[in-house]
């Protein structure tokens, strides 16, 4: 206890927060479903304390759940305080509740203890509220949790402890994510194990999230829409688990300084809905990352005949009409890459699907090293560049697996290009000859410091008279120049080592007769 201070082709967004989509309508019913929603209380005498909220329970022991009555006027006694803390050192004085509240009388408090500096070495010290159900919730059906949640402001007092410390005033951070969980057994609530941190770590089943954001001293009405994948009927309302802090609150009492590391907020008016329509579910009907192309489906389709179906790509709009399904590919006007989810609207219903990742992976070509046959000059060498996609391997005729390959003799050469999508061999023929000019100019080099074809330089049988070589970059910078046909480029500039790309480059030189001449190409710098 701690004082109160492989390769992954489709990835599937597991629970969105709706609460403050604008898009999210739906024709619902209540269900009496949720015991005592708006947390009344009528033990004599009237109190406000912890763990003390009639038909709700705390399914974490290691930070307590507020119960504030307005008897009280949503405040609890100092002695309580105290007591608790001999109990549980995680005790919180919270901040003061927003009034007037949304409904009756009473509220409770969570706590979220997600400071992940040294305070805490595990930082999802956290409580929750939870409660069965009284009513199964079936499994495939679309349901609607309505809460509000209350931004305190922080209080201007502080309790002496009985060891001499203070315990300082809590707030309400101005965001804060909220998640649902849920069980099939209400048992579950029955536990004695001591449970520390996210309901998910003892079997709880995530149902939603959302992130809720408010000014002090106010109350914001919000919700979670959740579709189960079993029936549920315990249910636990609570900070997100994944929530960390990074920094500190301080707060100055009679000179004294307070760290805060530790945020509470309030729940009132807990409801439940169901839907009369179904959840709208995007799959992929046809299509892998092989393919080069997906086909998405919005179903149920007969369900939401006459619709409005937008399909989004990262958050753009692509496609608007009345079309269920989205073709996508990898070719330019295909959409290409990303997460993809639609909405379904019409005068009762606006709804988002979940999202759905799509990537593409190419297949690898017989075509990776260019043309079957290729020529050098005695004494110089030929780079044999298969370099493709990274999701490519590569083994050479020798067992190498560089995507690049030097040959300095005249022969077959081969390579396997393999990934998740196939593979191929391809082979190229190398022959060396005599050549008959005054430059040849190599297609590659690899600046790796083996002491192998690690400088790009014309290769001459006799030396210009006249000559100048400049190289650019893909941005048309100049980053290297020499007239000595004799020096040449080391991959770098300024001192710095130039990435893996296509570099331009371009000769002038005049031969022994006097004769202009001019070069231009590309060479490609491999590491």
């Amino acid at each position: 206890m701690k004082k109160c201070l492989s390769l992954i082709w489709v990835l599937w967004l597991i629970a969105d927060a709706y609460g403050q989509d604008t898009c999210f309508q739906m024709p619902t019913r209540q269900i009496n479903a949720i015991t005592n929603p708006t947390f009344e209380n009528n033990a004599v005498p009237c109190t406000s304390g912890y763990d003390l909220v009639p038909g709700w329970t705390s399914p974490t022991n290691e930070v307590p759940l507020g119960f504030l009555n307005a008897c009280t006027n949503f405040i609890i006694p100092d002695s309580t305080v105290l007591n608790e803390f001999q109990i549980m050192p995680n005790t919180c004085l919270y901040p003061f509740v927003p009034q007037p509240i949304p409904s009756g009388n009473g509220v409770a408090v969570v706590s979220d203890f997600g400071y992940g500096g040294l305070y805490y070495v595990y930082p999802f010290h956290k409580s929750y509220l939870a409660t069965c159900s009284k009513s199964i919730l079936h499994k495939d059906s679309l349901y609607r949790l309505n809460f509000n949640v209350g931004f305190g402001k922080q209080r201007d007092t502080v309790i002496k402890m009985p060891n001499g410390t203070y315990l300082g005033p809590q707030l309400s951070l101005p965001e804060e994510k909220f998640s649902l969980f849920g069980e099939s057994d209400c048992g579950i609530l029955n536990s004695t194990a001591p449970i520390i941190g996210c309901p998910s770590r003892v079997g709880w089943v995530l149902l939603g999230t959302v992130k809720v954001s408010g000014a002090p001293d106010t109350w914001v009405n919000t919700s979670i829409m959740f579709t189960p994948n079993q029936d549920i009927q315990a249910l636990v309302l609570g900070p997100g688990c994944d929530t960390i802090h990074a920094g500190l609150d301080s707060f100055i009492y009679k000179g004294t300084t307070f760290f805060e590391i530790d945020y509470s907020y309030f729940l009132n008016n807990i409801q439940l809905f169901v839907s009369s329509v179904p959840q709208p579910v995007l799959n992929i009907s046809s299509g892998t990352p092989c393919t080069g192309s997906f086909n998405l489906q919005m179903q149920p389709a007969t369900f939401y005949t006459g619709s409005t179906i937008q399909w989004f790509r990262n958050d753009t709009l692509v496609s608007s009409g009345q079309n269920a399904a989205l073709n996508v590919t990898s070719g330019l006007g295909g959409y290409g890459p990303g997460w993809y989810f639609c909405k379904v609207q019409n005068d009762s219903v606006c709804l988002n699907t979940d999202s759905v990742y799509l990537h593409f992976i190419p297949a690898p070509a017989v075509t990776v090293l260019g043309t079957e046959d290729t020529t050098g000059c005695n004494g110089g060498n030929v780079v044999l560049n298969a370099n493709g996609d990274s999701s490519f391997q590569y083994t050479w005729q020798d067992g190498s697996t560089h995507p690049y390959y030097v040959v300095t003799h005249s022969g077959n050469y081969y390579v396997k290009v393999s990934n998740a999508c196939g593979s191929v061999q391809v082979k190229k023929t190398v022959n060396f000859e005599k050549c008959n000019y005054n430059l040849s100019v190599p297609n590659a080099f690899t600046p790796n410091g083996d002491g192998h074809n690690d400088v790009f330089r014309v290769q001459y049988s006799i030396a210009p008279a006249q000559f100048s070589l400049s190289i650019y970059n893909r941005h048309g910078m100049k980053i290297f120049t020499s007239s000595d046909p004799a020096q040449g480029w080391d991959g770098t500039f300024r001192g710095l080592a130039q990435p893996l790309d296509a570099y331009a480059w371009t000769i002038h030189y005049s031969d022994q007769s006097g004769v202009s001449r001019s070069l231009k190409g590309t060479v490609m710098l491999i590491r």
